[in-house]
């Protein structure tokens, strides 16, 4: 038997996990391309899009779940986590590792 809060864990995990999925379909396959055995025809960028509103919906409801709020400090983490991103990439740019182009 498990608790609510750990149920919810269990899933955020496996939406992550999901997250994780959508993004190296869309590095070995394209944004752009879909799985030819999907009637619907997602395409890696919507489906990744889609993985993360699942993986947002969950954090959601273990917030409720908790009453503890995942989402009020997190502008401040994000925006720090962004610039630590920025800076990684720089120096891979510096580096010749990384090719900095918007679109693939």
């Amino acid at each position: 038997m498990m608790t609510e809060t750990e149920m919810l864990l269990i899933k955020l995990i496996e939406e992550a996990s999901e997250v994780q999925k959508a993004a190296t379909k869309w590095l070995r396959f394209g944004r752009n391309s879909y799985n030819v055995n999907d009637f619907k025809k997602t395409t890696n960028s919507k489906n990744l899009k889609n993985e993360l509103a699942d993986l947002t919906a969950v954090r959601s409801l273990l917030s409720e779940c908790t009453k503890e709020d995942f989402s009020t400090d997190m502008l401040e983490d994000v925006t720090r986590h962004i610039a630590k991103t920025k800076k990684s990439m720089s120096r891979s740019v510096k580096l010749g590792r990384l090719i900095k182009r918007k679109d693939d």
